[in-house]
């Protein structure tokens, strides 16, 4: 059996770091907080996150946007 989707419960700075690196790694990534202002600001960091990896050339705007489309 392969993993194919990974989820995370809590948007916090630990949820969202492990949810960066699961959607980065090209699994389909489920973030989830009781809170929508959390998960936004999660989701925020998550892109941000993506967005500065680019700029430095350590991620690939193509692994970029695979990461953004494995969220659900």
């Amino acid at each position: 059996m392969e993993v194919e989707t990974i989820s995370v419960i809590g948007a916090g700075t630990m949820g969202s770091g492990i949810a960066y690196a699961a959607a980065l790694g090209g699994y389909r990534t489920l973030l989830e907080d009781v809170s929508a202002d959390m998960l936004e600001q999660g989701a925020g960091y998550i892109r941000r996150a993506l967005e500065e990896g680019v700029a430095q050339g350590k991620v690939t705007s193509t692994n970029m946007a695979r990461a953004l489309r494995s969220r659900a």
